[in-house]
């Protein structure tokens, strides 16, 4: 079976390279907005609210980076010390969220989770996180189902507020 990869308009195309041709300090101006706490109205995705059983916790940024498993289906890890990857439905995700960032706008907080093998993993967000940490933050807000806390902090200290 072979998988079509899809094909981005010139638009997009046009965006992933603005961004893949910034220098990191150009880039590092950019300021991440999270849609939680104060601004949790500005939630896109409203089935991760406490009322479906998603919490939100922080933590920390470079820990999350070094132990969770960034694996993709149909490509191989994303490698955390790289912003863009060369592979634009990868680098499409980066430039979206630095081009919605740039604009002060609001992302939604990633959802961390456990994959098969127990270790911590992204139901939705790998890029955002990835994105983040190249932008120098130190915590970031997450959702994790409640079912899933008390497993997630065994392994990375997720606190309800910001240190």
């Amino acid at each position: 079976m072979q998988i079509n990869k899809p094909r981005l308009s010139q638009d997009v195309l046009e965006e992933i390279n603005f961004y893949r041709n910034k220098n990191i300090q150009e880039i590092k101006k950019i300021k991440p907005q999270w849609a939680c706490g104060t601004n949790k109205n500005r939630l896109h995705d409203k089935g991760l609210s406490s009322a479906e059983g998603y919490k939100l916790y922080y933590v920390e940024l470079a820990k999350l980076i070094e132990i969770a498993d960034f694996g993709e289906m149909m490509y191989e890890k994303l490698n955390p010390q790289e912003l863009f990857t060369g592979v634009d439905e990868r680098d499409f995700r980066v430039a979206k969220a630095l081009n919605h960032w740039s604009k002060n706008g609001y992302m939604d907080p990633p959802d961390i989770c456990l994959n098969h093998l127990g270790e911590i993993s992204f139901g939705d967000g790998r890029h955002r996180t990835l994105t983040a940490y190249h932008l120098g933050e130190g915590y970031i807000p997450v959702m994790v189902h409640q079912s899933l806390v008390k497993r997630i902090s065994a392994i990375i200290n997720i606190s309800k507020v910001k240190i």
